[in-house]
């Protein structure tokens, strides 16, 4: 019969409660993250913005040769305001703010990274503010309100 190091089985009998816990934190948290992957339409409200939001931000940074730019989260905040006033108005308008911005809205059923980015970059005034080196820090916000989703991209210079 083997013999085990007692030291193994020491290491082992300290895991288990270690690995227990890890077990019901996945457990409990399979919903959730199955919704996000699978863009189920009937996933948690804000995931399917906040997704939307981090796309933004990968495609205006490969549009730009990942030469930036940086995620500023006051910007982002701000952002975000902005984008829930414009979908609780079903306007847009200029920010106050001394700020470069872009914003668009687009119904719900087609609105995504992509297509918001599409039409910002077949408009050279909207393109040239996304691709602007000199705007070095950025927020982003999309909310959604009686089928539109609007995005907000707000940039502002170190």
């Amino acid at each position: 019969m083997p013999r085990f190091n007692a030291n193994a089985i020491e290491t082992l009998s300290r895991l288990i409660p270690l690995l227990s816990i890890i077990l019901t934190a996945v457990l409990s948290l399979a919903p959730f993250l199955s919704g996000l992957s699978s863009g189920n339409p009937g996933e948690p409200v804000g995931v399917t913005e906040e997704r939307m939001r981090t796309d933004l931000l990968t495609g205006i940074q490969y549009q730009r040769g990942f030469a930036g730019p940086e995620l500023d989260l006051e910007r982002h905040a701000a952002a975000q305001t902005w984008a829930e006033r414009n979908a609780a108005s079903g306007s847009e308008e200029n920010s106050p703010e001394d700020i470069a911005m872009v914003q668009a809205h687009l119904p719900s059923n087609e609105a995504d990274a992509g297509a918001f980015l599409g039409l910002w970059m077949g408009s050279q005034p909207h393109a040239a503010v996304l691709l602007d080196p000199d705007n070095t820090r950025v927020g982003i916000g999309v909310a959604s309100n009686n089928g539109i989703t609007y995005a907000v991209v707000q940039f502002t210079r170190e």
